[in-house]
Parts: C-alpha cells; sequence; structure tokens
C-alpha cells in the first residue's frame, strides 16, 4: 500500500508520476465488465525501476512484492484532483485504461507554493542516480557492529605520503566566480556564523586531482565549484568513487 505520510511526499510522488518517461504507470481497471465488484485503480513499475524510485513508491512495491500495487483511492484522487486521464480515441483494452497527466502548466498550477519544490524533486528524480548512491550507501554502512572494538587513539605517527599541488590563486578565482554559497546545499557560512564565516566556503575539483597523472591547467570557471564542508566530505566518502554535484543534490532530494 502506498503510503504518504505528509503533503511533501504526495506531490514528490505526483510530480514522479508527471515525468515524460513513465517510469511508473497508473491505470484503471474495470472488473466490473468482467463480472467483478467495482472498478480498481493501479500503479505499476518494472524489475529494474525497483530501488530507486522516490521512498513511498519503494516501499509500497517492495511490500507488495510485485511490480504492480492496487492503490484505488489514491488514482481516483489523480483523476479528480489532478486531471490525470486517458489520452483521447486511445483504447488499451476492454477492461484497462491506461491514465496520463494533463499538461505540465495545468496540474502545477494545482499545486500550493510551498509544495512546488517537492513537485520539482520528484518530476526530475534521476532512478539511475539514485540507484548507484543507494548502493554506495548500502556498502558503506554494511559493517558488522559485533567486531567493533576499542582501540587508543592520540599516539605520534609519521607518514610519508604523496599530495597533489593545489593553486592558491585558482581557489580565490573559483570564489570569486562562484561566491560563498554551497552548489549543493545553498548553505552560507556567513549567514550562520556571520562575521565570522565572511569570505569561507571550500573549494570542490569537478575532476579529482588524484586522477591526474601530470599537472595540468585548471579553468575555475568550468573545473571547479564552491561547496560547504559537509558536502564536500559527502562527495568524498568513499574510496574508489567520488560522488558528483548531481548525485549529491539527489542525495538531498531523496531524504
Amino acid at each position: 500500500m502506498l503510503e504518504l505520510n505528509t503533503d511533501k511526499e504526495l506531490y514528490l510522488v505526483l510530480g514522479f508520476l508527471c515525468k515524460p518517461e513513465r517510469l511508473v504507470k497508473v491505470y484503471w481497471e474495470n472488473n466490473n465488465q468482467a463480472g467483478a465488484w467495482g472498478g480498481q485503480g493501479r500503479l505499476s513499475t518494472t524489475k529494474k525501476f525497483r530501488g530507486s524510485l522516490p521512498s513511498p513508491l519503494d516501499d509500497a512495491f517492495y511490500k507488495s512484492g510485485d511490480n504492480r500495487i492496487s492503490e484505488t483511492d489514491f488514482v481516483k484522487r489523480l483523476i479528480e484532483d489532478f486531471g490525470f486521464k486517458n489520452e483521447e480515441g486511445f483504447k488499451n483494452n476492454d477492461f484497462t485504461v491506461h491514465l496520463y497527466p494533463p499538461q505540465i502548466t495545468d496540474i502545477q498550477n494545482k499545486i500550493p507554493q510551498e509544495f512546488q519544490k517537492d513537485f520539482e524533486k520528484g518530476y526530475y528524480w534521476k532512478c539511475e542516480t539514485i540507484k548507484r548512491v543507494r548502493k554506495l550507501k548500502h556498502e558503506d554502512a554494511n559493517l558488522d557492529e559485533e567486531t567493533v572494538v576499542k582501540h587508543a587513539e592520540g599516539g605520534k605517527k609519521q607518514y610519508l605520503i604523496n599530495k597533489h599541488e593545489r593553486s592558491t590563486k585558482n581557489r580565490k578565482e573559483a570564489i570569486k566566480l562562484h561566491g560563498t554559497t554551497c552548489v549543493v546545499c545553498h548553505f552560507n557560512f556567513e549567514e550562520k556564523y556571520g562575521e565570522f564565516g565572511k569570505g569561507f566556503i571550500e573549494v570542490h575539483h569537478i575532476v579529482p586531482l588524484s586522477s591526474y597523472e601530470e599537472r595540468v591547467v585548471i579553468n575555475p570557471s568550468e573545473d571547479l565549484v564552491c561547496i560547504c564542508a559537509n558536502c564536500h566530505r559527502m562527495m568524498h566518502r568513499f574510496k574508489d568513487y567520488s560522488i558528483s554535484v548531481d548525485e549529491l543534490r539527489r542525495v538531498i532530494i531523496e531524504d
């Protein structure tokens, strides 16, 4: 069963169902024509999208154990409140009617302003990105708690490491071009910490410096972005994979 606990979840799912790709299909079965009582609204997807849908939809399909779920009341609401209907002149069979959203501008006019952002998150949802990031998050969290033991810390130890050169001029130019607001989550240190945080931001290389074998010329306009410390750490959270700006934005959208 599709559980929508908040209006934010409702409009997130609505936005996703309005995607032109039709990754989750909406349809109505006229079971009464087959001798059954009443009609039934359904949602369906394919196996390859399982595990990458917005959480309310993902949870519903997971609990059903199938690629199809019965959601009669929800589908009725899509029809009555948001204008979902069958394409004119198009007929599937005697029992099934596929439902499509109206023009995107028509449906957006029905969404309260405070939920427009949630609708857009669903509409621009990228399944392939979410599946990849969810897999990484799962692998990172796959720790056996019973094997965790206490270890002493604080002693001094010498390390011999290779560090990639970074240009302070490129950093300053990037901040000049992109500003001091995080490009991922829009956090601003000055807004949070006042004068103490003024001008502070971290600079991220879109292509990690560790991937270069030799010195390269960096274009601060195209090769660098300004992000907060939290987002920077999340981008480099995994040893063999650097999360992109777009992927991290999708993680925030998902949450």
